[in-house]
């Protein structure tokens, strides 16, 4: 495949590419002057046996302010492994802020290296062994030369690391084994009063041989309840709950470098986090004694491989071929191998890249033709999902809420809200096709300056503040949306109901649930949200004051559909025949 073979597993779970509001955190570190956060910093480059790694610290105080670190860990002769890089502050003895009421350490980075795996970062406290007994842990960069927030949860810092790795869960050439905080081992783990008593910070390149480029604005500490997974997620839905071959129930932080989010499971990070995105399943990950895909096949006839997300069927195998070639090309290459000739319809694109993705938008593998032709290197993990069950066909029980054709009893007046507050610069355009019964609704989620945070959009009926009488729909099961988008970047949206009793003194709350239109084509698809997914929210925070939807049923004032908040810029274009309820 052209992806990194995992040939072990790590402990430390950093997460990028999340949206912080900077007045919630403290700083430790910055590089701007301020009197109470500046430090002055030194760099090491691998002193020590030999070592030729090197770098350079330089700090830019005319225009951004940030500090610039360029280098190259190389292996260390007599040790043939590679050295490290290090910078850290100077007093190794210095006071920084109390950090002991945050659960993340917070690095604001960009790098023009972000395939580079040795980044780490480092604290001090209580001890006077600064350098060498401090508390370290792992992070990662996601994208290139792009300004990017990583939070590290500080129960993933350990003061019992190799000093010829740098890792915590590995053998020293001493044989001495370093342990990764773990209830197992509570004494290597940050306490309360470490985080109150943090003398010194440092960043470390080290256990990784290569070149680096890191750009530092910040160092800080805050409280991460929530991590930015949307941002991160590329997939059309959730991870089926049951998937075959026992591969559900794994978690990334056991198969996958770190960067994981908080139990992200294997599956949803190799066939949904782009993130994770270079990387694939371990070689050999098929034929493991808890999988066994081959004996879970049916040999005498055809197997089929459905998407993990959608259910879609994307191989038939084997076709044209025995189920011996079928095993001994799969073992040759270390992952499961499809040929042409057992792609199900038009279920499975090839995209320029070489990138293979269902027609659902799963990642499935890559292209690695050989001397047969084109060869499917997937990821079982992606294709391990149930069959499709099929969408609940419209019955007498439906019952439309909204059309589009002038019906005077589901008709409405509709606004298109453009993101008013904050200086937003989201815009979208809603025009009403009464001929083809359509509600068309396009536009563009951008960047909110001073929230430094995607936007949003919606469409409203009747209005932002206006309210109308909907029919009750007390008695149906949940609502069902038909739209269709095209040529769409964003594909994730919400359907909103604000109620006559969801009322909060001058507070008005809003039931929000999320729906997805993943389809390429042109087709309408419906899309069936229960009521049981349905959350109260008021400005996006949810709330606990909203009565039970159950019982507003029949109090609905008004209806709309939103772009997903928190969620991504890009633009959008969908189609709308009705919403309608359904039992």
């Amino acid at each position: 495949m052209i992806k990194t073979i995992i040939l072990f597993s790590v402990v430390a779970a950093s997460v990028s590419g999340i949206t912080v509001d900077e007045s919630s955190i403290t700083k430790l570190a910055t590089f701007d002057g301020a009197a109470s956060t500046t430090y002055k910093w030194k760099d090491l480059n691998d002193p020590v046996m030999g070592g030729v790694s090197t770098s350079t610290w330089k700090i830019d105080k005319t225009n951004s302010k940030t500090a610039i670190w360029n280098g190259e860990v190389k292996v260390v002769p007599s040790l043939k492994a590679p050295g490290f890089c290090n910078a850290e502050t100077e007093n190794w003895f210095a006071k920084f802020a109390d950090v002991s009421a945050y659960t993340h350490l917070l690095v604001r980075v960009r790098s023009s290296t972000p395939d580079y795996r040795g980044f780490k970062v480092s604290f001090s406290a209580d001890t006077l062994n600064v350098q060498f007994h401090s508390f370290k842990a792992m992070f990662n960069v996601s994208s290139a030369n792009t300004w990017e927030t990583v939070a590290i949860p500080f129960h993933q810092f350990s003061n019992d690391w190799s000093a010829y790795t740098g890792r915590c869960d590995t053998k020293d050439p001493t044989g001495k084994q370093h342990h990764c905080c773990s209830p197992g081992h509570p004494e290597v783990c940050a306490t309360k009063k470490n985080l109150k008593d943090i003398s010194e910070v440092g960043l470390w390149t080290e256990g990784v041989a290569g070149k680096f480029n890191l750009e530092v604005a910040w160092i800080g500490a805050g409280n991460m309840s929530s991590i930015g997974k949307d941002s991160r997620n590329t997939c059309s839905g959730p991870i089926q709950s049951n998937l075959k071959y026992n591969v559900s129930g794994r978690l990334a932080d056991d198969y996958l470098p770190s960067g994981a989010l908080p139990t992200e499971s294997l599956p949803g990070a190799v066939c949904c986090d782009k993130y994770f995105k270079p990387f694939a399943e371990p070689s050999g990950f098929y034929a493991r004694p808890d999988i066994q895909m081959f004996e879970h096949m049916n040999h005498g006839k055809t197997t089929i491989f459905y998407d993990t997300v959608c259910g879609l069927p994307l191989f038939e195998a084997p076709i044209n071929r025995t189920f011996a070639e079928f095993k001994a090309e799969t073992n040759k290459y270390g992952w499961p191998s499809f040929r042409k000739d057992e792609i199900v319809g038009n279920n499975v694109k090839i995209l320029a890249s070489g990138e293979l993705v269902s027609a659902c938008g799963t990642h499935l593998g890559s292209n690695q033709p050989d001397e047969l032709g084109d060869r499917f290197c997937t990821d079982l993990v992606c294709l391990s999902g149930n069959k499709k069950a099929e969408t609940p066909a419209r019955t007498a029980g439906d019952m439309a809420i909204i059309t589009f054709d002038g019906a005077k009893s589901t008709t409405y007046p509709w606004e298109a809200v453009n993101d008013p507050v904050m200086g937003g610069q989201s815009n979208s355009t809603i025009t009403i096709d009464q001929k083809d019964g359509l509600g068309m609704w396009n536009g563009e989620v951008k960047i909110v300056p001073f929230l430094k945070a995607p936007g949003f959009c919606t469409m409203q009926s009747p209005g932002l503040r206006k309210k109308a009488d909907f029919p009750s729909v007390q008695g149906f099961n949940g609502v069902v949306v038909t739209a269709r988008v095209l040529k769409s970047e964003l594909k994730s949206f919400q359907i909103n109901f604000r109620t006559n009793g969801a009322v909060h003194g001058e507070k008005e709350g809003q039931y929000s649930a999320p729906f997805s239109i993943e389809s390429d084509s042109d087709a309408f698809i419906e899309r069936f949200v229960p009521w049981t997914d349905f959350e109260c929210n008021w400005r996006g925070e949810k709330v606990s004051w909203c009565p039970d939807l159950s019982t507003q049923l029949s109090e609905i004032n008004s209806v709309g559909i939103m772009t997903s908040f928190p969620g991504k810029v890009g633009t959008f274009y969908m189609e709308i025949k009705s919403i309608g309820a359904r039992k």
